[in-house]
């Protein structure tokens, strides 16, 4: 009998070897055991003594060997029933998680760059008498495959006047779009629109125009301010590659019905230019011209005229 430390075999194991008389080796979970069966005449010159449950049984001497793996002795010591609730755990455990993955087509994709998206009105100011234009431009920095909008006013100041018009040649596919009465109604203009699929290759990018719409004063009151925001929740922009960007909005301001308002200009009076005196030029002394000597005239007599004597002239008689 080889002394060591000594551990009981379970029972049915125990009968097998005592049966078969041979040393026997087995693989348990602490290594190997081998079992060889003990005489009572053994029992007794020995002095030992085995439990009454095990009378006649021989005892398991421990030679440790190589350990097994946790996995190996849970699956050898689990009941035959136990398989297959196992089969069925992990069968279902795998259906559910496949569904999951389906419904979320993003996991089983590359982790891709989450693009960026700005959405604007144009102008962002502006002052309305009557019927003015609006228009939705877009800013992305990935094609883009799907929008959705909602834009907010005030009805009581602002109405539609005309159908929104949607002028992207590429997502032109109109899933939703407020009518004008709705709009006017609600204060509400709700538009999603996606990718024309036979224009996959012309996904939009960059800034580009998506919309335009007719906004008029609704109202009489003079110098009302009012804006048109963006709905926060209801933004997503969805890029081609499946995935939503982030996407930031810029309100507009508009002022209705403004009244000029004269401001009147004090007058300043035209500053009189001060005479400035002219100077006086003092005279200067000519010089006095020398006199020439005078020059004494001789009288010259004149002739005097001798009167010519008349001849009178005498009738003569004419005698017949």
């Amino acid at each position: 009998m080889i002394t060591s430390t000594v551990q009981r075999l379970p029972e049915r194991v125990t009968e097998t070897l005592t049966k078969t008389g041979k040393s026997t080796a087995l693989i348990m979970s602490c290594g190997f055991y081998t079992m060889e069966p003990k005489s009572s005449t053994n029992q007794k010159s020995n002095g030992s003594s085995t439990h009454p449950s095990h009378a006649g049984k021989g005892d398991a001497v421990i030679v440790h060997g190589l350990p097994e793996f946790w996995i190996t002795k849970l699956l050898r010591r689990l009941p035959k029933k136990t398989w297959l609730y196992g089969a069925i755990i992990l069968f279902v455990s795998f259906n559910i998680l496949l569904g999951y993955e389906i419904q979320n087509p993003q996991i089983l994709r590359s982790k891709a760059a989450v693009g960026q998206a700005m959405i604007s009105i144009k102008p962002s100011q502006r002052v309305l008498l009557g019927d003015g234009v609006f228009q939705l431009w877009l800013t992305v920095d990935q094609p883009v495959a799907f929008t959705r909008m909602e834009l907010a006013f005030n009805p009581a100041t602002l109405k539609l006047t005309q159908e929104v018009s949607w002028i992207h040649p590429s997502l032109n596919r109109k899933i939703m779009m407020t009518a004008m009465n709705q709009a006017n109604a609600t204060g509400e203009i709700a538009l999603a629109v996606g990718l024309d699929p036979t224009r996959k290759a012309h996904a939009p990018t960059g800034t580009f125009q998506l919309a335009e719409f007719h906004l008029a004063p609704n109202t009489t009151a003079q110098n009302v301010t009012t804006t048109i925001a963006f709905t926060a929740s209801a933004l997503q922009i969805i890029g081609s590659n499946g995935i939503p960007m982030n996407v930031i909005s810029k309100e507009a301001g508009v002022t209705l019905n403004p009244v000029s308002t004269v401001t009147p200009m004090a007058v300043t009076g035209t500053p009189v230019p001060t005479r400035t005196p002219t100077p006086t030029r003092k005279p200067e002394s000519s010089p006095v011209p020398t006199k020439s000597p005078t020059q004494i005239l001789t009288p010259t007599k004149r002739p005097t005229n001798t009167p010519t004597p008349t001849r009178k002239t005498e009738s003569i008689p004419i005698t017949n």
